[in-house]
């Protein structure tokens, strides 16, 4: 004769319990995937802002920043060794550009319109206007030419990106 097993209503209580906790779970991950998805459309919709904002800025031949910060990339060995030619930095627009210090890393506006970023090394005041001599750290380079004026200044050099 086969061997037949009864279902005892301890069983069905060890099943009952079991479907409610396979529920439980699903209800939680579900939360979870919707919190999840939430958080990935607000990311990708602030990327996409972002990537606006700086296609804007390009086209109007402004620098793209966002919230006051700016990346730049050094093209050239006039700062070596403490930033090499290549490396990125991230520096942060300035509201009072008239109170830098010496020995700040500054990016400006060169007279004739190129980004430069050097070291202040000298604050000096003509006429009641403030203006700053700068120069690149590499040992061959003289101090700038041109004095810089306060208004010239794009951003403050806050720290090197190591890409590296």
């Amino acid at each position: 004769m086969p061997d037949t097993r009864l279902t005892t209503q301890e069983d069905i209580e060890s099943m009952r319990q079991a479907l409610a906790n396979a529920r439980n779970k699903r209800a939680g991950s579900r939360a979870l995937r919707v919190l999840g998805g939430s958080l990935f459309l607000i990311l990708t919709a602030l990327l996409a802002a972002a990537l606006i904002s700086i296609l804007i800025a390009k086209k109007h031949g402004e620098t793209p920043s966002l919230a006051g910060f700016y990346l730049f990339r050094i093209t050239s060995g006039s700062m070596e060794p403490t930033l090499p030619t290549g490396a990125v930095i991230l520096a942060q627009r300035t509201s009072r550009p008239d109170t830098l210090s010496k020995g700040q890393i500054v990016t400006f506006r060169s007279a004739s319109g190129a980004l430069v970023t050097h070291r202040v090394i000298e604050i000096l005041e003509l006429d009641g206007e403030i203006r700053y001599r700068t120069r690149g750290d590499n040992p061959d380079n003289d101090p700038d030419a041109e004095l810089l004026d306060p208004e010239r200044v794009v951003a403050r050099f806050l720290l090197k990106i190591p890409l590296t």
